[in-house]
């Protein structure tokens, strides 16, 4: 299924309340993801409230964040 970069927008900004900035900065499509595949990568902003953004709290964020892209668009974190 194609996936289009605004369905990956709208899958990070669901994740999470503390999102407050995305943005694609670079796609890469070769034979290291595969064919009709592609790498995409987004710069996030998280702005937490009033309570603190601490460590743990930003991994949670970022699981919520993977889990989401995983769930609504069948997207994997690339390593």
């Amino acid at each position: 299924r194609s996936v289009s970069c605004s369905e990956v927008e709208d899958a990070i900004r669901s994740a999470c309340p503390f999102i407050t900035k995305v943005e694609l900065f670079d796609v890469y499509e070769g034979v290291q993801v595969g064919l009709d595949k592609k790498s995409m990568a987004f710069s996030v902003v998280f702005t937490p409230k009033d309570e603190p953004f601490t460590d743990q709290a930003i991994e949670e964020a970022v699981n919520h964040v993977l889990e989401a892209l995983k769930r609504n668009v069948g997207a994997v974190l690339r390593s």
